[in-house]
């Protein structure tokens, strides 16, 4: 919040110094308390997924930072390589915080095609192009009230990242078609295996859209980083396969 405000009444440059400025500060504690991980605990239950094993202290940091986050309402920016569980991560998120019981949706950016992203995040009215028939609903309004997981933040063209980022701003909604906004009451999580800093730096990601989602990191590693978790891993999956 502290950060919009700045973005609000000020430049890019005066935001950078103030998150900096935000990040040596002792912050308020949130209204709802995170969860804990047990020393014991190597299988973390998720809701709404499969269940991430804890195998070594690298993950067990991810793991824990998800978990404080859980219990905040600012935008999460999971930052890691396909295949180091982004996916799981932000269903841990959303499970154990106070949404848990609402929607949780997830949105691969990458496997929608730009001609059709707009009308999948935001909806469109009836008629509002050809071949709309009916009146649909984004992706904001289906996880209203919940959580919102978009993959591969990276791959939403410039042209709709002004949108994004006054959905993300104003917490509303304009579908195709129609000139109201929707108000609704999201909690966002995004993802990437890009360096978006290195993007906005090329122009194919706006500045300003980036400051907006980097509320809170999260940095799931790869196997190849984590070697000494691959006996536990093993053991684990020969476990699992010997039950089935």
């Amino acid at each position: 919040e502290a950060l919009e405000l700045f973005t609000e009444i000020g430049s890019i440059h005066q935001a950078k110094r103030a998150t900096k400025w935000l990040r040596t500060i002792d912050l308020p504690a949130p209204s709802f308390k995170a969860p804990t991980l047990r020393a014991d605990e190597t299988l973390v239950a998720v809701a709404t997924g499969r269940p991430i094993c804890v195998a070594g202290p690298a993950t067990r940091e991810v793991v824990e930072a998800a978990l404080r986050a859980s219990c905040f309402t600012t935008t999460v920016l999971i930052i890691g390589e396909s295949g180091t569980g982004k996916e799981s991560l932000a269903r841990l998120i959303h499970d154990r915080g106070p949404r848990a019981k609402m929607p949780f949706i997830a949105v691969n950016c990458a496997s929608i095609s730009k001609e059709l992203m707009d009308s999948d995040l935001f909806g469109h009215a009836k008629g509002a192009f050809t071949g709309a028939s009916t009146t649909k609903i984004g992706k904001f309004e289906a996880a209203d009230g919940g959580t919102l997981f978009l993959d591969e933040i990276g791959e939403i063209p410039v042209e709709l990242q002004s949108k994004l980022l006054r959905a993300l701003e104003e917490s509303a909604v304009q579908r195709i078609g129609e000139n109201e906004w929707r108000s609704v009451n999201v909690r966002v999580i995004v993802a990437t295996n890009r360096n978006l800093e290195e993007e906005v730096d090329d122009g194919r990601f706006r500045e300003d859209l980036f400051f907006r989602i980097n509320g809170l990191q999260v940095h799931p590693r790869p196997l190849r980083e984590r070697r000494d978790e691959i006996p536990y891993l093993s053991a684990h999956l020969a476990r699992k396969m010997h039950r089935l």
